[in-house]
C-alpha cells in the first residue's frame, strides 16, 4: 500500500521526467562550459551559438530515453515473476535522496549481517600505546614530588635533604614502575591482558549508545563499507504479504536495503564482532568483552529509538524500483524529494 509520500514521488518522478525530457536541466559547470564555447565571432561580431547548449541538452534527454527503456524493463521483469513494486524512479536520484535524508544504503547477507567501518580502531590502539608510553613520566612525576617531600622532611628533621631527595626520587619512580610492570609488562614485553583489558574499555565506550547512534557512528557515509567488521541487524517484523513479496524477489533479483538509523537493532555481540576483529593481536578481548554482553545489550535496549520505514529497492540499469516499504509514513521529506528530482540528479 502506497502511503502519501510514495504517492507523491511517484507523481513527481513522472512530472519531473516529462518536463525534464522537454526541457532538461543541466548542471551548472557543464551548462557554463557550453556557453563559453558557443561563443563565436563572425565578422567581427560576437554571435551565440545555442545548438552547443542544446547538444548538451540533446545528451540529457538521451539519458532520459534510456532511463524510460530500463524502467519499463525492470517493471516487465518484477510482473514477470510476481514481485509487486510501489514506485520506479531513475537510481541517481534515489541515491540522492537517500544521501539527502539520509537513509543508510545497506544488503545485509543471509545471516542479517552487514560490513561496517573498523578504521577508528586504530585510534583505540594509539590510546592505549599512549597510556603505556607515558608510564616513564608518571614515575618521573611520582619520583619529583616524593623528592620534594624528602627535602621539606629532610630540613625539618635537620638532616642533609639532597640524600633525602635522592632516594625519594628513587623510591618513588620505583614504586610506580614497579606498579607498571606488574600490570602492563612481563618480561619486557607488554601484556597483552592489560593492553586487551584497556581497549575493551575504549571499544566498549565507543559502542555503548543506542543503536541508532551506534550505526551512526559506524557508518559514517551512510553505506555499507567496502572491508571492514560484519555485525548482525534486526528489523521490524515484516506483515505476511511483504515477506512473500521478498521471497519471490530474492529469488530473482539483488535487494538493496535502505532504512533510517531508527529502524536498525544491532546484534548484542556488535561489542565481540570488533573484539574478535583484534583477536590476532589481542587474543582475550573476547572473553573480556563476554563478560559485558548482557550489560550492553540492557542499556541498547533501554534506548532503542522507535523503529520506522524499512525500505528494499531493485536496480536496473539507470531505473530503481520500490517494492517494498512498511511500518509507517515513508520517511524521506517531500521537500527533499522534490529538491532532488526538479535538478540535474533526477538522472
Amino acid at each position: 500500500m502506497k502511503t502519501n509520500s510514495l504517492i507523491h514521488l511517484a507523481d513527481a518522478v513522472n512530472e519531473a521526467v516529462a518536463l525534464q525530457t522537454q526541457d532538461p536541466h543541466v548542471a551548472t559547470d557543464v551548462r557554463e562550459l557550453a556557453r563559453s564555447t558557443a561563443m563565436r565571432t563572425i565578422a567581427g561580431i560576437a554571435v551565440v551559438d545555442t545548438s552547443v547548449v542544446e547538444g548538451a541538452k540533446e545528451e540529457r534527454r538521451k539519458l532520459f530515453a534510456t532511463y524510460q527503456q530500463d524502467a519499463g524493463e525492470l517493471e516487465a521483469m518484477l510482473k514477470k515473476h510476481g514481485v509487486e513494486y510501489l514506485v520506479t524512479c531513475p537510481t541517481k536520484a534515489w541515491k540522492t535522496i537517500c544521501a539527502e535524508h539520509p537513509l543508510y544504503t545497506v544488503q545485509p547477507d543471509v545471516d542479517g549481517r552487514i560490513t561496517v567501518d573498523a578504521t577508528w580502531l586504530k585510534d583505540i590502539e594509539s590510546v592505549v600505546m599512549k597510556k603505556i608510553s607515558r608510564i616513564p613520566l608518571i614515575s618521573f612525576c611520582v619520583g619529583g614530588t616524593m623528592a620534594a617531600a624528602g627535602v621539606i622532611a629532610g630540613l625539618g628533621l635537620g638532616v642533609y635533604p639532597l640524600i633525602g631527595a635522592v632516594c625519594a626520587f628513587f623510591v618513588g619512580g620505583k614504586i610506580v614502575g614497579a606498579c607498571a610492570e606488574r600490570f602492563y609488562f612481563e618480561d619486557d614485553h607488554v601484556r597483552t591482558k592489560a593492553l586487551a583489558n584497556l581497549e575493551v574499555k575504549l571499544i566498549t565506550r565507543k559502542l555503548s549508545g543506542s543503536s541508532s547512534e551506534t550505526l551512526r557512528f559506524l557508518l559514517p557515509a551512510h553505506t555499507e563499507a567496502t572491508k571492514g567488521v560484519q555485525v548482525k541487524i534486526h528489523l521490524p517484523n515484516a506483515p505476511e504479504d511483504v515477506q512473500a513479496n521478498l521471497l519471490r524477489a530474492a529469488e530473482h533479483f539483488d535487494l538493496t536495503l535502505h532504512t533510517v538509523a531508527e529502524a536498525v537493532r544491532l546484534d548484542e555481540e556488535v561489542v565481540t564482532a570488533f573484539v574478535r576483529h583484534r583477536w590476532s593481536r589481542y587474543q582475550e578481548l573476547e572473553q573480556m568483552a563476554e563478560a559485558r554482553r548482557q550489560e550492553i545489550e540492557r542499556q541498547r535496549q533501554e534506548r532503542l529509538e522507535r523503529m520506522r520505514d524499512p525500505i528494499v529497492t531493485v536496480s536496473h540499469g539507470t531505473a530503481t524500483a520500490i517494492i517494498v516499504q512498511y511500518g509507517g509514513e515513508f520517511p524521506v521529506e517531500q521537500t527533499v524529494i522534490n529538491r532532488v528530482l526538479n535538478s540535474s540528479a533526477l538522472i
